[in-house]
């Protein structure tokens, strides 16, 4: 009977623990979406649903108490960070909180009451949320009744990296030009002296500028490449289009706007 009751024991202990190890896994598990009411707080993350991109807070070195938003590459072992929300704006401790408000925008507040806006959006409802997608763009979207509606992506405000899916240049519907500009140094993303975009007068080129001052030039746009760049085995296994910003065709340019994507 006691050998019995010893072996019903070590079950039930068994047991106990997957149950444990079961809810662990579940408070834990990664998700790439957020809804209105719903925080991210500094040491939580958005993980895309394929587990290519994450979400969060971090500090460009250990040294550094400065804490930004940021997307980075998931598996990649050194943190690769592709996307700066507050790049010029840090907070200057973990107490940060990633929310959408009651002003229907997504916000970062830290423990002072200090609030960053992120987006300004145009939300009618509180039927919000913002998804990390497995390209890197992070989506802020309204659900109506009959429709998904985007009211911002990140896409449209990139910072120093041009991934897959994005567009350079202006956007004839909104009027925006959408720029790469540096990190100042290794260790600090904030805005650096180097911006990477379309000419502004409307020619196929795009150029480098250092502080305001042309330091490189792509040159005219023409047959799949760009006249003053070396050729390259790249364009085999990328598809570069130019077209105009307000849609997604790659006829008449009527404005610059350089897209990359994967054939």
């Amino acid at each position: 009977m006691a050998k019995r009751n010893i072996g019903r024991g070590r079950y039930c202990f068994l047991f106990a623990i997957l149950c444990c190890l079961s809810c662990v896994g579940s408070l834990h598990a990664a998700s790439d979406t957020t809804t209105n009411g719903q925080q991210i707080k500094d040491g939580h993350t958005l993980v895309s649903a394929g587990g290519h991109f994450e979400l969060g807070f971090f500090s460009p070195n250990l040294n550094s108490k400065n804490r930004y938003v940021g997307i980075w590459y998931k598996r990649i072992t050194v943190k690769t960070v592709v996307w700066v929300a507050n790049r010029d704006r840090p907070l200057v401790d973990s107490s940060g909180i990633l929310m959408i408000n009651n002003e229907g925008n997504l916000v970062v507040m830290d423990w002072r009451g200090g609030c960053i806006m992120i987006t300004y959006g145009s939300a009618t409802s509180s039927n919000t949320s913002v998804k990390l997608s497995d390209d890197g763009n992070l989506i802020f979207v309204e659900e109506n009744s009959d429709k998904q509606v985007v009211l911002w992506q990140s896409f449209d405000y990139p910072t120093d990296t041009f991934l897959p899916g994005m567009k350079l240049g202006r956007n004839l519907k909104s009027k925006q030009n959408r720029l790469l500009t540096s990190w100042r140094s290794a260790d600090d993303p904030s805005s650096g002296v180097y911006t990477f975009g379309a000419d502004p007068n409307g020619t196929t080129q795009f150029f480098i500028w250092q502080e305001g001052v042309v330091y490189w030039s792509s040159g005219d746009f023409k047959d799949n490449t760009f006249s003053l760049t070396p050729k390259s085995g790249y364009r085999k296994k990328k598809k570069v289009a130019m077209g105009n910003c307000g849609n997604s065709s790659s006829g008449s340019v009527s404005c610059g706007c350089l897209s990359v994507s994967s054939l």
